[in-house]
């Protein structure tokens, strides 16, 4: 599909810091273009449970540095209030534009119940131009959710999006219609303003014709 894939194998316990996500973006990442082949620039986080927050954090923080996220069992949430409160709270996303131009998609179970939040998040972030997809799977289990049918769909997903193209980006709204009195009228139809009526008026050509003397 023209991806290379990179695990990280180690990570801290608090990964989801600032100090980490820069480390990621600014360090690890950028150092995997040293391999012959691979192009670092706008890498498509894929992050499972909290590697998910992870990849959330990384595009609250700098989304002009990413291509994409992929997030399995991953929720928008602050995660500062949450540490400091137990309160789940929606984050406040970048205004930077590169935000339209980061796809997303996101795996969760439909019955979590911290499901919610993405349900809370969908319609704000759609109007702020997010390319969002959101899959809510009917499934009973906990944790991994992504095999067969999901996995096509994902590997879809990347198609579209090393394609050039954002997959889950909203459709500009349509144009107004016109209503019944904004239609502008044709010549000769039903509506038009008469023609202004001629001021002069024509002379009979009889009348222009001079006698000859004599005549």
């Amino acid at each position: 599909e023209g991806f290379a894939l990179m695990v990280l194998t180690q990570r801290q316990p608090m990964a989801e810091e600032r100090l980490d996500i820069t480390r990621l973006v600014d360090g690890t990442i950028p150092d995997a273009g040293a391999i012959p082949g691979i192009d670092p620039k706008k890498p498509i986080l894929f992050g499972y449970n909290a590697g998910g927050q992870v990849a959330l954090e990384a595009w609250y923080q700098d989304p002009d540095k990413l291509g994409g996220l992929i997030l399995n069992d991953a929720y928008p949430l602050d995660l500062k209030v949450f540490r400091e409160s137990r309160r789940g709270a929606l984050p406040k996303i970048s205004t930077s534009k590169a935000i339209g131009s980061v796809p997303i998609y996101a795996v969760v179970n439909e019955k979590d119940n911290v499901t919610q939040f993405w349900k809370a998040a969908e319609g704000s972030w759609r109007k702020a131009g997010i390319p969002l997809t959101l899959r809510l799977l009917p499934t009973q289990e906990q944790g991994w959710t992504i095999r067969g049918a999901e996995t096509d769909a994902i590997l879809s997903w990347l198609k579209q999006v090393a394609a050039g193209k954002l997959p889950g980006k909203a459709a500009p709204p349509p144009p107004p219609k016109e209503g019944p009195g904004d239609k502008k009228s044709e010549p000769g139809k039903k509506g038009e303003a008469p023609a202004k009526a001629e001021t002069a008026e024509k002379k009979d050509p009889a009348e222009d014709k001079k006698e000859l003397p004599g005549k």
